[in-house]
């Protein structure tokens, strides 16, 4: 299932964005490409693999189906591996 998180300002950056993540990447890639957002976009960092979004990008997965539930989705997912971790 793809989520979305809340559009919000971040330092340096000079429009609000939000981000687009699934659980699986090769859904996440696969859904990045009918709002039109191109392999090289993604970010990968410690949280995982993510697209950041614009306000228009982010109206428009939410229109393809996007679940508009990112953060709890994302606190969920990293609590859950916190408590797999040895």
């Amino acid at each position: 299932m793809i989520h979305v998180d809340e559009l919000r300002r971040w330092p340096g950056w000079p429009w609000p964005s939000c981000h687009l993540w699934d659980d699986t990447l090769i859904e996440l890639e696969l859904f990045a490409r009918q709002p039109g957002l191109k392999a090289g976009w993604i970010q990968r960092d410690r949280h995982g693999a993510h697209y950041d979004l614009s306000p228009s990008k982010r109206a428009l997965a939410v229109r393809l189906g996007a679940r508009q539930d990112g953060v709890a989705w994302f606190r969920a997912r990293v609590l859950a591996a916190r408590r797999t971790k040895p």
